[in-house]
């Protein structure tokens, strides 16, 4: 009998064991799920980047409605883009870059009344860089290539950060934040989702109102070229 006894109570004490082991694991993992929603939380409030805010791009893409009224959806696309990814897709061939400058600097006529350069990002990342200012003032044309050279994100492109502020701006058109025809907006959108969301050129009819010569570059880069200009 005392053995059956002391069997029953070493029974009991291995349940309450148990009973305190699982509380402990359950405890341990409420507490990992509580901190993974914490830092979640904090992420999506702090986290953020003024990039990826549908106030920024609301606000940067209106000022660029207002300042070039012919935009089409297209050019909309390439500047969401372009502040996404930089020059990233040019490469990184210095020698086909300078080519690819120096024949268009040949054909475009200087300016030196245009604006240096123009934010295609809401932080200001990202600026395209004015060829026709540039050929103005005799920028010399090694110093626009390291600039875009330098301003090649070093690593691969986020093509899903691309995609979630794309998605943004199609929310700003359906709750009319944005003075884009729904219809021709979606159309285009629709297409160059089916496509992969590829690199595009600008709209005829921004090509025929704005003759754009630009270099896309970090802003951090900009004063390598703004050093030159002529005072």
């Amino acid at each position: 009998m005392p053995s059956l006894e002391k069997s029953k109570k070493s029974q009991k004490k291995n349940q309450k064991i148990d009973k305190l082991a699982n509380l402990t694991i359950s405890v341990f993992f409420l507490n990992i799920l509580i901190i993974s929603s914490v830092l979640i939380l904090v992420f999506f409030i702090f986290g953020q980047t003024p990039d990826d805010k549908p106030s920024g791009w609301r606000t940067l893409i209106a000022e660029h409605l207002n300042r070039y009224p012919a935009m089409q959806p297209a050019d909309v696309y390439k500047l969401v883009y372009q502040g996404t990814f930089g020059p990233a897709h040019l490469g990184n061939d210095s020698i086909q870059i300078s080519t690819s400058l120096e024949n268009e600097l040949a054909i475009i006529t200087p300016d030196s009344s245009a604006p240096l350069s123009e934010s295609i990002t809401p932080s200001g990342k990202y600026v395209r860089l004015n060829l026709k200012r540039c050929k103005a003032e005799q920028i010399q044309t090694a110093k626009i290539v390291t600039a875009i050279l330098n301003s090649i994100p070093q690593s691969s492109a986020d093509s899903s950060r691309f995609i979630r502020r794309w998605e943004t701006i199609e929310k700003l058109v359906v709750e009319g934040s944005l003075p884009i025809p729904r219809s021709d907006f979606f159309t285009f959108s629709d297409s160059i989702k089916k496509t992969g969301y590829p690199v595009i050129h600008h709209s005829s009819q921004y090509i025929k109102n704005y003759q754009p010569a630009y270099r896309v570059i970090d802003r951090r880069y900009l004063n390598l070229i703004s050093d030159s200009l002529s005072q």
